[in-house]
């Protein structure tokens, strides 16, 4: 039998009409659809053929119109959710900018009091004209102390706010490690010797420790706080240790003990809730509840983490891991605004601008121990430019949280004026948000304080200002 292919010759009619479809189909394919398929023809199963063709292209249509209607829904629908978004995160973008304004605000609105009680505590305990009796002096330790505590929880508060938006600004550098925990312990050892505690460093004093990559402040809070904690949490008598070493090929461990009342295992589980102080409310230990949710978030905020282990009735063990890097290279700080001689003998005129009378009053107070140096005070920027350009003082204190001219703008224009662009001027403010200081630093600010004042520091650095502007360096 001969398998070769044979060819078909098709009928003329039969040729002419598939030609035809052919090209109907080709429309359709192009997008084209065809209305119907005709073959001039009568034979039956052409026609059947047609019939089935038409069949075929009606669904077509039929789901091509559907496919169209879908797409102009979705095109809708995306138009629609497209503009939700923009409007959410406009929203969202103005929710922020007023949180930020709200933060700034209530900061200031919350250190302008806690300035005066602070500051004028301190200056009753420091001051050399009249001393206290024991009794009052011990009152007054107890307002000093809660003003501090006060002041304490508005930190860690707008801490949190500010890991919260994404705004905490960190310095990440290579950190001697020995430094950071010598300076963490010198800031509680008043702690561990008022509550008679023993304080072991249990690292191996054989082993250099490497470097760890951390923002040096930051780092030393959440290590302070580890340490406060140990005290506070401990028994007479107790043990605060502290022990450092390499761990793993990349990480530094810092790890923080105590032989204190441990956690209870039911209760650890709630350790990092905010606000939550595992049933030591009515201890009188002091706290918020916010601390070690703080150290957490900012430790990883650097890259870092916390973890702990606890034994009710034996102790506590919280460490903190951070990552290793080269040993910084050594060297010496030098300080912009001390030391000064320990008899200090100021002199000179001080312009302090400020709207607050009790920051004033607390002003006057401060440097009225000295009685060479002549206080000028303006309660608005407007007022105070005026004045020193007039008297020419020898340093201006500026509010930055002025009503009109803010203390900011005020400071740009003291700078832009000849005759008075060289005064320094120092930056008070009770808004301690980095980019507030920053825009102090931009306008040209010798130097930033946050309210509460330091009223030893503060006084140190006006002296040093007051001496520098006389010729008489120390």
């Amino acid at each position: 039998m001969d398998n070769a292919a044979k060819s078909v010759t098709l009928e003329p009619g039969l040729r002419d009409a598939i030609v035809a479809l052919i090209g109907q189909l080709r429309l359709a394919r192009d997008g084209n659809m065809p209305g119907q398929v005709r073959f001039n023809d009568e034979d039956p199963e052409l026609k059947a053929l047609a019939g089935l063709i038409n069949d075929i292209l009606g669904n077509v249509r039929s789901e091509v119109d559907h496919l169209q209607d879908v797409n102009r829904d979705l095109d809708a629908l995306v138009r629609q959710r497209t503009a939700e978004l923009e409007h959410a995160k406009t929203l969202a973008e103005i929710g922020s900018t007023q949180k930020s304004k709200f933060l700034a605000q209530m900061s200031h609105e919350l250190r302008t009091p806690l300035n005066s009680i602070i500051g004028f505590a301190q200056l009753l305990l420091d001051s050399k004209k009249e001393h206290l009796s024991e009794r009052q002096s011990k009152q007054v330790n107890h307002i000093l102390h809660g003003g501090r505590h006060l002041l304490g929880l508005i930190n860690d508060v707008l801490d949190l706010s500010m890991i919260e938006n994404g705004k905490l600004d960190l310095n990440l550098e290579a950190v001697e490690t020995e430094s950071l925990i010598s300076e963490s312990i010198e800031m509680v050892r008043p702690l561990i010797d008022r509550d008679g505690l023993t304080f072991e460093n249990r690292t191996d004093p054989d082993i250099e420790l490497p470097g760890i990559r951390c923002d040096f402040l930051r780092a030393k809070q959440c290590l302070i706080n580890l340490l406060n904690n140990a005290c506070k949490y401990n028994t007479p008598g107790g043990t605060v240790w502290v022990e450092t070493k390499a761990f793993k090929d990349d990480w530094v461990r810092i790890t923080v003990g105590d032989t204190g009342i441990g956690i209870p295992e039911a209760r650890q589980h709630e350790l990092f809730r905010p606000f939550s102080r595992l049933g030591r409310e009515e201890t009188g230990i002091e706290g918020s509840g916010v601390g070690l949710l703080l150290t957490r978030l900012l430790l990883h905020a650097m890259g870092g983490m916390l973890d702990f282990d606890s034994d009710e009735g034996k102790g506590s063990r919280f460490w903190i891991d951070l990552p290793r890097t080269e040993r910084p290279v050594s060297s010496e700080t030098v300080l912009e605004m001390g030391p000064v001689e320990i008899e200090k003998r100021p002199q000179g005129v001080v312009l302090y601008i400020e709207d607050i009378a009790s920051n004033v009053q607390l002003m006057r107070d401060m440097l009225g121990e000295y009685t060479d140096v002549q206080v000028l005070t303006a309660a608005s920027a407007e007022e105070g430019i005026a004045l020193a350009l007039e008297q020419l003082p020898d340093l201006i204190i500026m509010d930055i949280n002025l009503g009109g001219m803010n203390g900011i703008d005020a400071t740009r224009y003291i700078k832009s004026v000849p005759s008075i662009s060289n005064i320094p001027v120092f930056a008070l403010t009770g808004d301690v948000q980095e980019n507030t200081r920053a825009r102090c630093e931009e306008a040209g600010v010798a130097a930033f304080f946050e309210k509460p004042i330091k009223v030893n520091a503060f006084i140190d650095a006006v002296c040093v200002v007051l001496d520098q502007r006389l010729g008489r360096f120390l």
